[in-house]
Protein backbone atom coordinates (compact mmCIF):
# COMPACT_ATOMS: atom_id res chain seq x y z
CA UNK A 1 0.00 0.00 0.00
CA UNK A 2 2.79 2.14 0.69
CA UNK A 3 4.55 1.81 -2.51
CA UNK A 4 1.17 2.59 -3.89
CA UNK A 5 0.79 5.93 -2.71
CA UNK A 6 4.64 6.72 -3.35
CA UNK A 7 4.18 6.15 -7.17
CA UNK A 8 0.91 8.56 -6.52
CA UNK A 9 3.17 11.08 -5.18
CA UNK A 10 5.87 10.96 -7.77
CA UNK A 11 3.99 10.88 -10.92
CA UNK A 12 2.15 13.85 -9.39
CA UNK A 13 5.41 15.52 -8.97
CA UNK A 14 5.79 14.52 -12.39
CA UNK A 15 2.82 16.08 -14.37
CA UNK A 16 3.47 19.27 -11.64
CA UNK A 17 7.01 19.26 -13.37
CA UNK A 18 5.74 18.72 -17.02
CA UNK A 19 5.95 22.12 -19.47
CA UNK A 20 2.93 24.02 -20.46
CA UNK A 21 1.62 22.15 -23.92
CA UNK A 22 3.51 23.47 -26.63
CA UNK A 23 6.02 25.10 -24.05
CA UNK A 24 8.89 24.64 -22.84
CA UNK A 25 7.34 26.88 -19.43
CA UNK A 26 7.30 24.85 -16.34
CA UNK A 27 5.39 25.26 -13.71
CA UNK A 28 7.23 27.85 -10.96
CA UNK A 29 5.32 27.15 -7.12
CA UNK A 30 7.41 30.80 -6.01
CA UNK A 31 6.02 33.04 -9.06
CA UNK A 32 2.82 33.70 -7.27
CA UNK A 33 4.81 35.10 -4.59
CA UNK A 34 6.97 36.82 -6.64
CA UNK A 35 4.31 38.49 -8.26
CA UNK A 36 2.66 40.02 -5.41
CA UNK A 37 6.05 41.24 -3.91
CA UNK A 38 6.54 42.96 -7.24
CA UNK A 39 3.21 44.42 -6.69
CA UNK A 40 4.47 45.58 -3.33
CA UNK A 41 7.42 47.16 -4.75
CA UNK A 42 5.37 49.18 -7.46
CA UNK A 43 3.61 50.67 -4.69
CA UNK A 44 6.40 51.74 -2.46
CA UNK A 45 8.36 53.25 -5.45
CA UNK A 46 4.75 55.16 -6.45
CA UNK A 47 4.13 56.32 -2.89
CA UNK A 48 7.76 57.21 -2.92
CA UNK A 49 7.23 59.11 -6.04
CA UNK A 50 3.97 60.67 -4.67
CA UNK A 51 6.13 61.87 -1.70
CA UNK A 52 8.86 63.53 -3.36
CA UNK A 53 6.75 64.96 -5.59
CA UNK A 54 4.84 66.81 -3.21
CA UNK A 55 8.00 68.05 -1.96
CA UNK A 56 8.51 69.72 -5.10
CA UNK A 57 12.26 67.63 -5.83
CA UNK A 58 11.22 66.99 -9.21
CA UNK A 59 14.48 65.93 -10.19
CA UNK A 60 14.02 63.28 -7.44
CA UNK A 61 10.96 62.69 -9.07
CA UNK A 62 12.30 61.81 -12.45
CA UNK A 63 15.06 59.32 -11.25
CA UNK A 64 12.12 57.60 -9.08
CA UNK A 65 10.22 57.65 -12.13
CA UNK A 66 12.69 55.50 -13.90
CA UNK A 67 13.30 53.02 -11.13
CA UNK A 68 9.60 52.38 -11.29
CA UNK A 69 10.12 51.98 -15.34
CA UNK A 70 12.54 49.50 -14.70
CA UNK A 71 10.65 47.73 -12.48
CA UNK A 72 7.25 47.64 -14.43
CA UNK A 73 9.10 46.56 -17.18
CA UNK A 74 10.71 43.45 -15.30
CA UNK A 75 6.99 42.46 -13.82
CA UNK A 76 5.26 42.94 -17.19
CA UNK A 77 7.79 40.61 -18.93
CA UNK A 78 7.72 37.79 -15.88
CA UNK A 79 4.21 38.35 -16.09
CA UNK A 80 4.04 37.81 -19.85
CA UNK A 81 6.17 35.11 -20.23
CA UNK A 82 6.11 33.37 -17.10
CA UNK A 83 2.08 33.63 -16.68
CA UNK A 84 0.08 34.60 -19.43
CA UNK A 85 1.74 32.00 -21.75
CA UNK A 86 2.07 29.41 -19.59
CA UNK A 87 -1.63 29.71 -18.56
CA UNK A 88 -2.71 30.17 -22.47
CA UNK A 89 -1.07 26.99 -22.68
CA UNK A 90 -2.47 24.76 -19.70
CA UNK A 91 -5.75 26.29 -19.77
CA UNK A 92 -6.39 26.05 -23.66
CA UNK A 93 -9.09 23.44 -23.73
CA UNK A 94 -11.03 25.17 -20.80
CA UNK A 95 -12.87 27.90 -22.65
CA UNK A 96 -14.23 29.72 -19.88
CA UNK A 97 -11.07 30.79 -18.35
CA UNK A 98 -8.73 30.63 -21.63
CA UNK A 99 -11.27 33.79 -22.76
CA UNK A 100 -10.36 35.78 -19.14
CA UNK A 101 -6.56 35.33 -19.60
CA UNK A 102 -7.22 36.53 -22.68
CA UNK A 103 -9.05 39.18 -21.19
CA UNK A 104 -6.98 40.10 -18.63
CA UNK A 105 -4.08 40.02 -21.16
CA UNK A 106 -4.98 42.26 -23.57
CA UNK A 107 -6.44 44.64 -20.81
CA UNK A 108 -3.05 44.71 -19.29
CA UNK A 109 -1.35 45.61 -22.47
CA UNK A 110 -3.03 48.57 -22.91
CA UNK A 111 -2.80 49.56 -19.17
CA UNK A 112 1.16 49.46 -19.78
CA UNK A 113 0.73 51.36 -23.11
CA UNK A 114 -0.25 53.95 -21.19
CA UNK A 115 2.30 53.84 -18.45
CA UNK A 116 4.88 53.42 -20.06
CA UNK A 117 4.03 56.69 -22.19
CA UNK A 118 3.69 58.68 -18.87
CA UNK A 119 6.68 56.83 -17.95
CA UNK A 120 8.58 58.03 -21.20
CA UNK A 121 6.96 61.52 -21.11
CA UNK A 122 7.78 62.63 -17.64
CA UNK A 123 11.55 60.46 -17.66
CA UNK A 124 12.49 61.64 -21.16
CA UNK A 125 10.65 65.88 -21.27
CA UNK A 126 10.58 68.55 -18.81
CA UNK A 127 9.10 67.89 -15.10
CA UNK A 128 8.59 71.05 -13.40
CA UNK A 129 6.60 73.78 -11.81
CA UNK A 130 4.65 74.05 -15.30
CA UNK A 131 3.84 70.23 -15.26
CA UNK A 132 3.03 70.01 -11.87
CA UNK A 133 -1.00 69.88 -12.14
CA UNK A 134 -1.07 67.64 -15.56
CA UNK A 135 1.68 65.36 -14.03
CA UNK A 136 -0.54 64.98 -10.39
CA UNK A 137 -3.56 64.07 -12.18
CA UNK A 138 -2.11 61.59 -14.25
CA UNK A 139 -0.05 60.04 -11.27
CA UNK A 140 -3.21 59.55 -9.58
CA UNK A 141 -5.22 58.10 -12.40
CA UNK A 142 -2.56 56.17 -12.98
CA UNK A 143 -2.23 54.67 -9.37
CA UNK A 144 -5.99 53.95 -9.29
CA UNK A 145 -5.46 51.93 -12.59
CA UNK A 146 -3.05 49.81 -10.73
CA UNK A 147 -4.53 49.28 -7.26
CA UNK A 148 -8.06 48.07 -9.17
CA UNK A 149 -6.15 45.94 -11.76
CA UNK A 150 -3.71 44.39 -8.80
CA UNK A 151 -6.64 43.68 -6.63
CA UNK A 152 -8.28 41.72 -9.74
CA UNK A 153 -4.96 39.80 -10.88
CA UNK A 154 -4.60 38.41 -7.63
CA UNK A 155 -8.20 37.80 -7.00
CA UNK A 156 -8.90 36.06 -10.53
CA UNK A 157 -5.91 35.66 -12.26
CA UNK A 158 -3.30 34.50 -10.08
CA UNK A 159 -5.31 31.05 -8.30
CA UNK A 160 -5.75 29.74 -12.27
CA UNK A 161 -1.98 29.48 -11.82
CA UNK A 162 -2.07 27.70 -8.58
CA UNK A 163 -1.99 23.54 -8.59
CA UNK A 164 -5.11 22.20 -8.34
CA UNK A 165 -5.42 19.48 -5.74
Amino acid sequence: MAKLFSIGKASASLAQSQPAPGTSIHHDPTLIAKLRKDHQVLFDIYNRVQATFDAKDFARVKDLLAEFRSAVQQHLLTENVKLYIYLSHQLASDEANAQIISEFRHEMNGIARVVMDFLRRYTEGPLGTNEAATFKKELEEIGSALVKRTQREESTLYPLYLPSY
